[in-house]
């Protein structure tokens, strides 16, 4: 099950592991930082489209940022 915590509290690990401010992601992804701060603080339900453009982003699979697996990368070849 989607949890809204689990996401936001990946995006933010994910951020901080880059190294970017709500603010940089917010305009890498073409989003608001709002919409950013919201996610990470779990206060706002990701779309798929933004999952998927998340995802692509951080090379993360998308079962992980919902929380459904602990194994952040994509596995060799599975990206075809």
């Amino acid at each position: 099950m989607f949890s809204r915590k689990t996401f936001g509290e990946r995006l933010l690990l994910l951020t901080q592991k880059e190294e970017l401010t709500p603010r940089a992601l917010a305009m890498a992804l073409n989003v608001s930082e709002k919409h950013i701060e919201d996610l990470t603080n779990g206060k706002a339900t990701v779309s798929t489209e933004e999952l998927e453009k998340f995802s692509a982003y951080f090379l993360v699979t998308q079962d992980y940022l919902l929380g459904l697996t602990d194994r952040p990368q994509i596995a060799e070849g599975a990206a075809d």
